[in-house]
């Protein structure tokens, strides 16, 4: 059984961590269940997830976390994030409560669980020596503002993600679509000139986690955006 604990200021729910133990089977089926619910066009997501749990990190230098979200033992959502420790960024793959139980929430849910996942990012670059700069979020234009009240900002930079996520090479060369990238600084990445931090969390998503070469056309087009950004 993972490690279950309690988000402050979010009485009823918790988080079972699926990572680092041994899971019961049936939370790593509900995980699944939940993320298929939510975002049914990222189904080829849950092998990844269990691959993970099975085998570990795919790269030293990032941490994963999957979160199973539970009220009252039940299954309510997920948090499946990663912590890259070369480039100082959390990456925020996929967050999910079931409505009806966002209903039920405290006003503040999310700024509390959003602050809990940067503790916890920022220990884990702690752990391997380094600061962590920034959370970057892939987002829709229609989720954009709820992510701004949260202290996120969008950068301007051409953003695009590819198509098939990793799996991309199973269908030839990369193609892509717009997504936003939005940032959230910590204070070790607020120290920083906003082209290095923008720099490091384009290397994070599209060179690290989806293994596109960084001499690719368009990831080339999207850090030279980055790296001429304007604060």
């Amino acid at each position: 059984m993972g490690q279950v604990f309690e988000i402050d200021g979010v009485p009823g729910l918790q988080v079972l961590e699926l990572m680092g133990t041994a899971p019961d089977p049936e939370r790593i089926r509900q995980l699944h269940e939940v993320h298929l619910r939510h975002f049914p066009d990222h189904s080829h997501v849950v092998d990844e997830m269990e691959l993970a749990i099975r085998t570990g990190t795919f790269d030293p230098a990032v941490v994963i976390h999957q979160w199973l979200l539970l009220i009252d033992d039940e299954p309510v959502g997920e948090y499946i994030f990663h912590v890259n420790t070369r480039r100082g960024i959390m990456l925020r793959h996929f967050l999910a409560i079931d409505q009806l139980v966002r209903k039920q929430l405290p006003l503040r849910w999310l700024a509390s669980l959003t602050a809990m996942v940067q503790s916890i990012g920022e220990r884990d670059a702690a752990d391997h020596g380094v600061f962590l700069l920034a959370m970057m979020s892939e987002i829709k234009p229609n989720q954009l503002e709820g992510w701004r009240r949260l202290g996120y900002r969008t950068l301007d930079i051409g953003y695009r993600e590819p198509f098939h996520g990793k799996h991309w090479a199973d269908f030839g060369e990369p193609t892509f679509f717009e997504m936003t990238p939005c940032v959230k600084l910590t204070p070790a990445g607020e120290r920083l000139p906003i082209t290095e931090v923008a720099t490091a969390a384009v290397l994070a998503f599209l060179v690290d986690h989806y293994r596109l070469p960084e001499g690719n056309a368009t990831v080339q087009e999207i850090l030279t955006s980055a790296r001429t950004l304007v604060s």
